[in-house]
């Protein structure tokens, strides 16, 4: 990830890149191109004032490298404020439902974050003090309108994650993801990303969540 200037209007950007290292593994590294150009087009359905804007997306000819152009977002990881314990509860709560409103938008657009943690929400410093949360990170997010068609219909995405394949982080992951079978697109498993957010509250609280099995 680079912070970048935006030529012509002189915007400050972030830009994330995939490296020639990973995109040309053998065997890794078309998986990797893939998840990367899904991660582009998946943010690209979102436009919530806590998920972060995606400006602008594609190749890099003269360096042969696959970008994303984002909204640069000057703030705190949400780990880094737990950790300094510079969030009262109460605000806590007001950034939990900020996060879960996004989730609520992008769950609306077929769209599953699987990954929600606080390495993947940002405080950003804003000018009144306030911290509006901005979730980040879809690289392993999943388009269930599109991935639950028939192969060969219109819009149908081939699935990157294989049958028994755990996605997500395990401490922050809700039990029913993490029970789900090959498909994760079931009521009970479309829902898990809203309870990573309040699985964050916990663990802010001092209880750290999914140690129950």
């Amino acid at each position: 990830m680079y912070r970048a200037e935006q030529q012509g209007i002189g915007r400050q950007v972030a830009v994330k890149v995939i490296r020639r290292s990973v995109a040309s593994k053998p065997g890794t590294g078309e998986e990797a191109r893939k998840r990367f150009d899904k991660e582009a087009r998946l943010i690209g359905r979102l436009s919530h004032p806590a998920i972060v804007t995606l400006y602008d997306a594609g190749i890099d000819a003269e360096r042969s490298l696959a970008y994303m152009a984002m909204e640069l977002v000057d703030g705190r990881m949400l780990r880094e404020v737990f950790r300094a314990g510079d969030i009262d509860p109460v605000r806590l709560v007001e950034v939990c439902c900020d996060v879960l409103d996004a989730l609520d938008v992008a769950h609306r657009k077929g769209v599953v974050h699987r990954d929600l943690k606080p390495e993947n929400i940002m405080l950003p410093y804003l000018p009144t003090g306030a911290h509006s949360a901005k979730v980040l990170d879809f690289g392993i997010a999943k388009l269930v309108a599109s991935e639950t068609g028939a192969p060969g219909s219109e819009g149908y995405e081939t699935p990157l994650t294989r049958p028994g394949m755990m996605t997500g982080t395990p401490r922050y992951m809700a039990p029913e993801q993490a029970q789900c079978g090959p498909s994760t697109d079931g009521p009970t498993c479309t829902h898990p990303a809203a309870r990573q957010g309040l699985a964050a509250a916990r663990r802010a609280l001092g209880a750290a969540p999914g140690s129950a099995q």
